[in-house]
């Protein structure tokens, strides 16, 4: 591969106008990985930005990072994230934590949902959330809008915002009000005409009210009863009908945290037919299963709902052969004392597990070491396919010429211990605690700046910055 190799001349680094240009930061002797390629070459940044990639070792920088025997990674864009600023209730987190997590787990673009108080369906709620957020954000950030019923002409300013998406749900939300069948329509047509995407929650409403209010009348209410109210053919109900609707008009439909595997297939199958249909799935979903779920109790409930372990085996099939676009976190941190509502009824627990800190390398181990998935397509899959759906692409999701040099250095050989006590979120809780990991986030870079090195947060809040869909 000789792709960045001739950057060097091109550039001409050494001389500008007669004299010396200095980089602030040099990357040198690590495996640079796109999601089409990989190869040995040295990053050099200017203002920000990615401005030369080279074999050339003596170029000036004011600081120069050795990367010898560690990988050089897009920094992960993270498709969907709930980190609940402005807070409506009990502050479970808050976007200080949230983006220190995201630093520590080499996320440099988290794409935060609209799903706090208020509801960000409207122009101003979006506004005054950007505001909010963005003192407080140490990684950059893209925002969602909500798509409710009645809300187009608002979505059309959302736009003019800079909004990356909107979101919408076929079930119940305690946040955001469902669309029917005749509102997902219309925003469909509405949001097609204007190649924007729209990301759905996938599960049958019908079909989860009325199991939920019969497990309950049965007394079924513990943990390992929840998956029984979401079940298989409610999410893949859901998909099939979304789909459909996504090939009739065209638009762009993505289908968020999926954990069905054969409303993959579905998604494969509108998708051969011209559909623009894309599908993402989270780290809970390939890694946690029934039996977890007996562990951690509340901890482990999520909609849709831990799956099967047999289940999970086909879902894993999906993603190695390349079916599934993207992993999200769907980081979705609540207080102990929220999850403890479940206690004695596990319908009462708020659903979310965090994942924001720990998904990316968790992945690459699942995915890398134990199951042979390139380096192109983990790259792929965390970084540049979201910030292509959402966007963010040639800024954020790639290592070229004018890029941010949002960068990742990570040991892929490195072994660790999942502890709660080294997590930065507000509330320090995983399900995974416990579990050792091969392959470790060194270093986290957003715009040429270090935000997380060795174990440690190096910025402040407000480093990080509001990114608006480049449309």
């Amino acid at each position: 591969i000789t792709l960045a190799c001739f950057v060097y001349e091109q550039v001409n680094p050494y001389q500008k106008k007669g004299t010396i240009t200095m980089y602030d930061l040099c990357i040198k002797k690590g495996t640079i990985v796109n999601d089409d390629h990989k190869l040995k070459a040295n990053i050099y940044v200017k203002n920000g930005r990615v401005d030369a990639i080279t074999a050339e070792e003596d170029i000036p920088a004011a600081r120069t990072i050795n990367a010898e025997g560690r990988l050089v990674l897009p920094g992960f864009v993270d498709p969907h994230t709930h980190l609940n600023d402005p807070p409506g209730g009990d502050v479970s987190e808050t976007f200080l934590t949230g983006t220190r997590s995201a630093a520590a787990g080499g996320v440099t673009t988290c794409i935060e949902m609209p799903l706090t108080t208020p509801v960000v369906a409207t122009a101003k709620a979006f506004a005054d959330k950007q505001a909010i957020c963005t003192p407080k954000a140490v990684v950059d950030f893209a925002m969602f809008g909500a798509c409710i019923p009645g809300n187009l002409s608002e979505m059309d300013r959302m736009l003019e915002y800079g909004a990356a998406a909107f979101k919408a749900f076929t079930p119940f939300s305690i946040e955001i009000p469902r669309l029917d069948d005749a509102s997902m329509l219309k925003a469909m047509e509405h949001l097609g005409k204007r190649d924007v995407t729209l990301s759905i929650h996938c599960e049958n409403a019908d079909m989860i009210n009325a199991l939920t209010q019969e497990l309950q009348e049965q007394g079924r209410v513990k943990p390992s009863d929840y998956e029984a109210a979401h079940p298989l053919i409610s999410e893949l109900e859901a998909v099939q009908r979304v789909a459909l609707l996504a090939y009739k008009t065209g638009a762009r439909v993505h289908i968020v945290h999926c954990s069905c595997p054969e409303a993959v297939d579905v998604v494969e199958y509108y998708r051969s037919l011209g559909a623009r249909l894309t599908v993402e799935t989270c780290p809970h979903y390939l890694t946690l299963n029934e039996h977890d779920v007996e562990k951690w109790g509340v901890y482990c409930i999520c909609n849709p709902p831990i799956r099967k372990q047999e289940v999970q085996d086909e879902l894993w099939k999906r993603v190695l052969a390349g079916k599934i676009d993207c992993i999200g976190t769907d980081h979705s941190a609540y207080l102990h004392t929220e999850k403890a509502e479940g206690k004695d009824n596990i319908f009462k627990t708020p659903a979310g597990i965090t994942a924001m800190q720990l998904c990316y390398p968790v992945f690459f181990d699942e995915a890398v070491n134990k199951r042979g998935m390139s380096l192109e397509q983990f790259v792929h899959m965390s970084s540049t396919a979201a910030a292509k759906l959402y966007d963010l692409y040639p800024k954020k999701g790639i290592i070229e010429i004018g890029s941010d040099a949002d960068l990742v250095i990570f040991d892929p050989a490195a072994k660790w211990t999942v502890e709660n006590d080294k997590l930065f979120y507000l509330e320090k809780w995983t399900p995974l605690e416990g579990r050792t990991v091969t392959g470790r986030v060194d270093e986290t870079i957003v715009r040429g700046k270090t935000v997380y090195r060795d174990g440690e947060i190096q910025m402040e809040g407000g480093y990080g910055q509001f990114v608006a869909a480049l449309r």
